[in-house]
This record gives C-alpha cells, sequence and structure tokens, in this order.
C-alpha cells in the first residue's frame, strides 16, 4: 500500500513539474489585485506590467493570441515583471482606467513598486518584436516614461521627448500647455523641419487653439517649408472633423468657413463624399450608388484633390461598377485614373488602376502596356504588389 502512495505521488509531482516546464507564455496573475501586486513587486524588487485592454478591441485580442502565448514574450515578461491583465471597462479595470488615465487600447501599463508609473505604451503593435521592445524600454531609466516626465518637468527637453511623451496620452490640458510653450520655444529652423511637420499633422487637430491660430496665420511661412498641398490639406482635413463632429451650421464650422471659406468648401464637399460613400458601405443599393457617384463628380471638380484620391476612387467605381450593370460609371472611373495618372505616372498602383479600367472598357493593347508599366514601377520599389500585377497581366495577355 505504501509503495503505491509512493508511486502515486510520484506520478502526480512528475505530472505537475511536466506541466510547468511545459507552461509558455506570459504568466499572468489572474487572481491577483493591483494592490497585492505591489506588495510583490516591493518584495521581488520588480516592475509591474499591466494589459490594458477591453473586449471589443482587435488588436487586443490578436496580441491575447498570437504574441504573449509566445515562449520568447514568457520568458522576458516573466523574467523581469509580476504581469496582470485588466478588462477596462469591468471590475478592477475601471479605477485602473480612472487611476492612469487610461484612454485608447491596446495600452500597456508598467508600474513602479512604489505605485507611479514607469513607462506607458499606447498601441504597442502585435507583434513580438515591438511587444518586447515595449519591455525593454521600460526598464531603460533613461528613456522610459518616468525618464521623460523628468525632462518635462525640469523643461530639459527636445521634440522627440515631448512626442514620446504626448503619445502616451497624460491629461488633455497638459498636453496643451505643453505644446503651447514648446511651439513658442522653437526657432524658425527647427519649425521647418519634416520631424516638427509630423508633429503638427498629429498635435495640432483643434481650430479652436492657439497652435492652429499660429498655423494658419503663418501658413506661408509653413507652404514654404512643406508646400502648398500639405499645408491646406492639413486645414482641410481640421475643418471636415469639424463639420463631422458639429454640423455645417454649427458655431465651430461657422467660425471655420470665417476662417477660408474656400477651404471650408472644399471639406464641405469632402464629408458629402465621405458620408455617400459609408452610406454606400453599409447599404449596397442602386440609390446610394447614385448619390456616392453624384458626390463623388461634385467633389472631383475641386483644384486641391490628390492623385491619392483620384486614384481610390476610381478604383472603388471599377471594383463595384458591376454590380448594377453601370457602364457609365466605369466612363467616370476612367476619367479619375487618367486625372490620378496625369498627376503622379511614376506611382505603380496607379498604372494598376488605369490598366484594369482600360481592360474592361476593351482597350486591351493599352491595358496591357500600363500592366507592364505598373510591374516595372514596383521591382523599383521592390514592391510586394508584382505578383499581383503579373497575375493580372496574364489574364490581359490571355485575351488577345
Amino acid at each position: 500500500m505504501k509503495k503505491r502512495t509512493k508511486v502515486l505521488l510520484i506520478l502526480v509531482l512528475s505530472i505537475n513539474i511536466m506541466s510547468f516546464s511545459q507552461q509558455t507564455g506570459v504568466n499572468f496573475r489572474d487572481d491577483m489585485s493591483l494592490a497585492d501586486a505591489l506588495v510583490l513587486a516591493k518584495n521581488e524588487n520588480k516592475i509591474i506590467f499591466i494589459d490594458c485592454y477591453t473586449s471589443w478591441c482587435s488588436p487586443c485580442k490578436k496580441i491575447s493570441k498570437d504574441v504573449f502565448p509566445l515562449k520568447e514574450v514568457g520568458d522576458y515578461f516573466n523574467t523581469h515583471f509580476i504581469c496582470l491583465s485588466f478588462d477596462m471597462e469591468k471590475g478592477e479595470g475601471l479605477s485602473i482606467k480612472d487611476k492612469f488615465n487610461i484612454q485608447a487600447y491596446p495600452t500597456f501599463l508598467y508600474i513602479q513598486p512604489n505605485g507611479k508609473i514607469a513607462h506607458k505604451v499606447v498601441g504597442p503593435g502585435t507583434t513580438k518584436e515591438k511587444v518586447i521592445s515595449t519591455a525593454v524600454e521600460a526598464l531603460d531609466n533613461s528613456n522610459n516614461y518616468a525618464s521623460l516626465l523628468k525632462k518635462i518637468e525640469s523643461e530639459e527637453y527636445t521634440l522627440t521627448d515631448l512626442k514620446k511623451f504626448l503619445d502616451t496620452r497624460p491629461k488633455e490640458n497638459l498636453s496643451a500647455s505643453l505644446m503651447e510653450s514648446y511651439f513658442y520655444s522653437l526657432d524658425d529652423i527647427t519649425r521647418c523641419n519634416k520631424e516638427y511637420w509630423r508633429f503638427i499633422n498629429q498635435y495640432v487637430n483643434n481650430i479652436e487653439s492657439i497652435l492652429f491660430e499660429d498655423f494658419y496665420s503663418n501658413r506661408d511661412f509653413y507652404i514654404n517649408c512643406f508646400g502648398k498641398q500639405h499645408v491646406e490639406r492639413k486645414i482641410i482635413n481640421l475643418f471636415r472633423i469639424n463639420i463631422a463632429k458639429y454640423g455645417k451650421q454649427s458655431d465651430q464650422s461657422i467660425r471655420a468657413q470665417e476662417i477660408d471659406s474656400a477651404l471650408f468648401h472644399h471639406a464641405s464637399l469632402l464629408q458629402n463624399y465621405y458620408l455617400s460613400i459609408e452610406m454606400f458601405q453599409n447599404e449596397n443599393s442602386r440609390k446610394n450608388w447614385d448619390l456616392m457617384l453624384s458626390d463623388g463628380e461634385k467633389y472631383f471638380v475641386l483644384e486641391r484633390v490628390t492623385f491619392g484620391e483620384f486614384n481610390w476612387f476610381s478604383w472603388y467605381i471599377f471594383s463595384n461598377y458591376k454590380i448594377f450593370n453601370d457602364a457609365e460609371s466605369l466612363k467616370l472611373a476612367y476619367n479619375l485614373a487618367n486625372k490620378a495618372l496625369e498627376l503622379a505616372p511614376d506611382v505603380h498602383y496607379v498604372n494598376d488602376t488605369y490598366a484594369h479600367i482600360l481592360f474592361d472598357l476593351g482597350f486591351i493593347t493599352e491595358a496591357i502596356k500600363y500592366e507592364r508599366r505598373a510591374i516595372e514601377l514596383a521591382k523599383k520599389e521592390e514592391s510586394d504588389n508584382i505578383h499581383q500585377y503579373k497575375q493580372s497581366l496574364d489574364n490581359f495577355l490571355g485575351k488577345m
């Protein structure tokens, strides 16, 4: 009997050891509160990692399914952190969301044993390399959130430091004051570099802000730095977002119209065009199709339309015209694609779009010519579309 008991005990222990040794991936302490984790963090001198997610967040699901279970990821996180995971819309996740100002998902939160933020990453990426890189950065006391905060508070920071800090989404009033104070500290040379333009694109997003007022009043300076098209598109997009949020008759939209009536008109037609596309995507009816084409024609007569817009809509018409056997709309697609080609003759996907429309219109020889051109341009860029273009070319050749 004793021998049987001893054998059974050894078997159970062996199974447990094997199960533990076979465990891979991040070991989340599902039964542990943040308060308990802080006690453990002090005892083990470790940082706490919190995966902040929601049930509806697609990137969150992908990371949970494809990245966290990986051995390489688990080895790194389990070695360096006490790992927790909370739904920000349930239970303790609600208080964590409020306490640490979690505004977007997924957010990776790294907490020091004293309860303060060591690092915070919004949108960490969905590959193992990017996920691990956030952890490496959290442990880097010269480059993590805590170190950036010290630089901000001591006013010894660069544009790169500020952008990284703002990416963590601190309180909006802090963001605005930081941007304004930094903005006015820059000289014209700094304001004219590409990094600063990326900063404007990401953070100047309110036409009522001081930053926008300065940007618009000095638009000639920025046009000289970055080009008229880029500057005007930035203003148009801000006006369109304003219309979408408040409506065309709102005080905010009236203000935008007073600022620049021509660009507001462009933004208004752009918003109509976007809404009609959305309506058609929600319901593929002939009525919505005709409305989309009508709004599209009104928009595409404007002078500030980009080649990318011409190309996208021409391809969208091409991809859907057969639903209604609408040969007339294919002619519209041809005109739009031709305009895109005039503006960007050396862009491979513009040539590809043009070739497909030519083929459906019956101009097979011309279609072959432009598909070959698309392949040639794609090879120069080492584009992933080369195989797809070759398949299209073979199809065109087969109809000769």
